[in-house]
């Protein structure tokens, strides 16, 4: 088996493009890190989170020893809000451990003491309401056979404070954090879980779906990858079982294909289908739906196998489109190229013309055949938009990325720029170190839809110059399985990556060992000067209903010299894996200045506004991080001149 790249003239004249802004990249590389930011050193956890037995390969798609960092969710309750929950293979056995990273104190991690007993590596996992915290689905295939049916949640707030245990090295926290949901209905691995906004749906057949459920979906059962589980299901809050979503037309949910039977035939949810929801509850799938070659391994793939995107209509969802209501699959507008294993965001902006839209972005990824060893990584990003009128706009072309990208991570930064990190590149054929792409970059998708979009070059993840440690000198390749997390200082945190991507590319001395390493990205933002504050915002709001304007909250800010506000967003916590966080969503706040008083304390000016509380279909209840953007005064573009507060977490709810 080989990597194997198409070398059609447009494919070459694409990458000669690509060359050019690689070689104006390293020309940025000299800039300082107001332009390009900068990382901290690397950290190694090795010590810590390696573990004792490690897996074994199955069919082909990984080699020995993938121990990696493959999960991440930044806790927003208890003691350890702030921190980083992670883990990854553990003990090849039906246990799994699990870390938490603190970013003030990044060089060792605190173990969870409890120790779950089933393996939670490649598991789908979701934010719920305060309540139920961390929800995870699935995992692993590991005996017994129904372990990966298993649902658990993490309640950062039964944890106590971490000590040394006697004998011990590094800290562990006490408490039982982690507790047992009831099982799916089936087995899943790779799969994708969204947490629902909040609604009640129900189906003409009778079956409901409550607020704030738990949607799962795709997945094989097992590691064999011979196509995803066909069939959706939802917990509710608080139920005792998880519902299968059937057809009312159609007696057993066995039988209930979640797709138009013959477009295209043989198509499967798998592998963490990139699902989102947007404002008028539809579920778009913007990538990951494998597909079945039409005549066996080996054979042809169905025409358009890829290029398709996926919309789901839940009951309840406003008519439009010609779509009728239920948990359906549907042919929409194709994207161009397969996507898989590329990246995708869900915007909500604000603007007089077009009040709150629905903006998609879908990053990278590939065409991919496994079974013939071929992959090939795109540069392309493409946006589809629904307006506020319920009205869909079809993909359309964005800037393209500065490179290639398969695997790669992209994260929404508070001011709506986007952090691409990582993955695949096509640019050589020298071996997976070569071919990964070390460079990140930062994109912006521009204020309104038809806007053009811009990229630049960001700092290499090594200090420059190059310090004298040869650990910091050695750059990590971030492909398969690395994730990255914004933290509430602004921050981005890196960790993980695979031994290779895939086995169609055999041994070499430059493959790259697992990652138990981790390191921290400080955006240009960060290198801007002083930064606005928080001063006062309540812990909890509450929701609008849709098209209202009746509730509202507060909150006073300080802000330096020579800066004014510009203004408020809400982003959700991270919850990722596999280079996709299936909530992750950027919320623009109307806002409005009330009045400035004065801190006795400190006698500095508290400016105080009243924001507008989004409604309840911009996202589901639970924690978000509030940001106050600044813009200092200048006259460069304002996006350079942006810079946020620190975050504060605020629970929604309706």
């Amino acid at each position: 088996m080989r990597y194997s790249l198409a070398c059609s003239p447009a494919r070459l004249l694409a990458r000669a493009a690509l060359a050019l802004l690689c070689l104006a990249s390293a020309e940025a590389q000299t800039s300082g890190p107001e332009v390009i930011g900068s990382w901290s050193k690397k950290h190694n956890w090795s010590a810590q989170i390696k573990s004792p037995n490690p897996p074994p390969p199955h069919n082909g798609s990984h080699s020995p020893g993938v121990e990696e960092i493959a999960h991440a969710a930044l806790i927003t309750t208890g003691q350890y809000a702030g921190h980083v929950l992670l883990w990854n293979w553990w003990d090849n056995s039906q246990q799994s451990k699990t870390w938490l990273f603190n970013p003030q104190l990044p060089q060792i991690l605190i173990e969870v003491g409890q120790t779950l007993n089933t393996n939670i590596f490649c598991s789908g996992h979701t934010f719920g309401t305060r309540r139920y915290g961390l929800v995870v689905t699935g995992g692993y295939p590991v005996p017994p056979a129904n372990s990966n049916q298993r649902c658990f949640r993490f309640d950062a707030t039964q944890l106590t404070a971490a000590a040394i245990p006697p004998g011990g090295i590094y800290p562990v926290a006490g408490g039982l954090p982690w507790i047992e949901l009831p099982s799916m209905n089936r087995r899943r691995y790779y799969p994708s879980v969204v947490s629902l906004r909040e609604q009640l749906l129900t189906a003409p057949g009778g079956w409901t779906t409550a607020a704030n459920s738990k949607l799962v979906l795709g997945g094989p059962q097992d590691a064999s990858a011979n196509g995803g589980v066909r069939t959706w299901e939802t917990l509710a809050p608080g139920a005792s079982a998880w519902q299968r979503l059937e057809d009312p037309n159609v007696s057993g949910f066995e039988n209930y294909a979640l797709m138009p039977v013959n477009d295209p035939p043989d198509s499967r949810l798998d592998s963490y289908p990139r699902a989102l929801q947007l404002t008028n509850g539809d579920v778009y799938l913007a990538g990951e739906v494998d597909t079945v070659p039409q005549n066996g391994p080996g054979s042809p793939l169905p025409p358009n196998a890829f290029d398709l995107t996926w919309i789901v209509r839940p009951p309840g969802a406003p008519a439009g489109g010609g779509m009728p209501y239920g948990w359906q699959l549907w042919n929409s507008q194709p994207m161009g190229h397969g996507r898989h294993y590329g990246s995708a965001v869900l915007l909500h902006t604000s603007n007089p013309l077009n009040p709150e839209p629905d903006r998609l972005l879908v990053f990278g990824g590939g065409e991919t055949n496994p079974s013939q060893g071929t992959y090939d990584p795109r540069a392309t990003v493409q946006e589809l938009q629904r307006n506020g009128l319920n009205q869909l706009k079809p993909w359309a072309p964005k800037t393209n990325m500065l490179h290639e990208r398969m695997f790669l991570n992209a994260v929404v930064l508070p001011t709506m720029e986007i952090f691409l990190h990582g993955g695949l590149s096509g640019d050589s054929s020298a071996g997976p170190s070569a071919l990964s792409v070390v460079e990140p970059e930062l994109y912006y998708p521009g204020e309104f839809f038809a806007n053009a979009a811009t990229t630049r070059p960001l700092a290499k993840p090594y200090k420059y110059p190059k310090p004298i440690d040869p650990e910091q000198i050695e750059e990590t390749p971030r492909l398969y399985h690395h994730v990255a997390v914004l933290l509430l200082d602004g921050r981005v945190l890196v960790m993980g990556g695979d031994q290779r991507f895939n086995a169609a590319i055999p041994p070499q001395p430059l493959t790259p060992p697992s990652q138990w390493t981790g390191e921290i990205y400080s955006p240009p933002y960060l290198h801007r000067g002083p930064r606005p504050a928080i001063d006062s915002a309540p812990s909890a709001a509450l929701f609008n209903e849709i098209a209202s304007e009746q509730r509202f909250f507060s909150v006073g800010i300080t802000l330096p010299l020579d800066t004014s506000l510009q203004k408020f967003v809400l982003l959700r916590p991270a919850s990722v894996t596999h280079h996709f966080d299936a909530d992750q969503r950027y919320i623009e706040l109307r806002h409005e200045f009330v009045n400035i008083v004065e801190d006795p304390a400190t006698n500095e000016a508290i400016y105080q506004y009243r924001i507008t509380s989004p409604s309840f279909d911009k996202g589901p209840s639970g924690h978000y991080l509030l940001f106050a953007i600044a813009v200092k005064a200048g006259t460069g573009p304002v996006l350079d001149r942006l810079v946020p507060s620190v975050a504060h977490i605020l629970e929604f709810t309706r």
